[in-house]
């Protein structure tokens, strides 16, 4: 069960995140998704996944003790498996003094993550005071960052002390952005104006009352379906990083049970731990069920995408699939 504040909501991507928390068992879905996808027995799937946790804690500890060297870790997955360790100074040596398994190797970085992240932010904040919609991200193996525009000629112009300054900030065209999609969950909820999928269970911290969540880009009037609810709606977040609200059942009468599980291809899974965005790792499996596009599982290419999203700048998890081409 996640705890919710009324005042605090919980980030739109979480939903995708949270599934990420059920590679533990070698039956469960992820893992099994991810033997079939990369053509490796269950064991090693579960292997992998296991290896892909240490990254994520070591990524945490990283940051913290040598923000001024590390440069970010990433997933190869194929041909071989491997956690790639950036450093901008002595790459070997930095990573021996953490970990000695053969699966992490050393790479040398010329900027660290930080720098990238501070620079990323300032770009983000030009571009917002200039009004101009823009989505951004970081490539890690490259140490640079990409910006993408509508017009990157006037963008090229308001940010052309930065761009002098740097050396590493790309600007490239698009023709437009991507708009948000229903979070997964069990059920369909169905409003005036469209059908929205049910995302997790919420309590509300000072009643205890219980809650459920769904995209906050969904109609505020909404019915949960099989059994048929009619939902109150209680908040919502709809810019920047947030796409999220939550209603409660009614008041009177019978509240319908509400399970701490989440229904995905038909399966009803337990939510049994969560996983905190900070603590993902580029190139780990990510998989979502949403009501139009079904079951789909990617690999984490960007964990520091921003965009321009409801007139506020939002940071978010981008997913794709490098097997089918496509993007979550």
């Amino acid at each position: 069960m996640v705890e919710l504040s009324v005042k605090i909501i919980l980030p739109y991507f979480l939903t995708a995140i949270l599934t990420t928390a059920y590679a533990q068992a070698p039956s469960d879905i992820i893992t099994s998704s991810y033997s079939q996808r990369y053509s490796v027995t269950i064991p090693e799937a579960g292997r992998r996944l296991a290896l892909i946790r240490e990254a994520s804690r070591l990524g945490m500890r990283l940051e913290r003790e040598r923000a001024d060297t590390f440069a970010g870790l990433y997933v190869e997955h194929k041909p071989d498996f491997r956690i790639v360790v950036q450093f901008t100074g002595d790459a070997k040596t930095e990573l021996a003094t953490y970990i000695h398994d053969s699966a992490f190797i050393s790479k040398s970085a010329p900027r660290s993550l930080e720098l990238l992240l501070a620079v990323q932010a300032e770009v983000a904040e030009q571009l917002q005071q200039s009004g101009l919609e823009f989505e951004s991200g970081l490539d890690l193996k490259n140490s640079e960052i990409n910006v993408y525009v509508l017009d990157p000629a006037l963008t090229s112009r308001r940010l052309q002390r930065i761009l002098e300054i740097t050396g590493f900030v790309n600007i490239h065209k698009t023709t437009g952005f991507p708009q948000t999609t229903a979070l997964t969950g069990g059920n369909p909820v169905t409003g005036p104006t469209m059908i929205c999928t049910s995302g997790f269970n919420v309590v509300e911290t000072a009643t205890r009352q219980l809650g459920l969540s769904t995209a906050g880009h969904c109609d505020d009037i909404l019915t949960y379906q099989s059994p048929s609810v009619a939902l109150i709606f209680q908040a919502e977040q709809d810019a920047g990083s947030y796409d999220i609200q939550w209603h409660k059942q009614p008041v009177t009468g019978t509240p319908e049970q509400q399970k701490n599980e989440i229904t995905v291809t038909g399966i009803q899974i337990p939510i049994t731990s969560t996983t905190k965005s900070t603590a993902l790792v580029l190139g780990d499996v990510a998989c979502k069920s949403g009501i139009t596009t079904g079951y789909t599982c990617g690999e984490i290419a960007d964990k520091n995408a921003m965009s321009l999203y409801n007139g506020a700048v939002g940071t978010y998890i981008r997913v794709s699939d490098p097997l089918g081409g496509g993007h979550e």
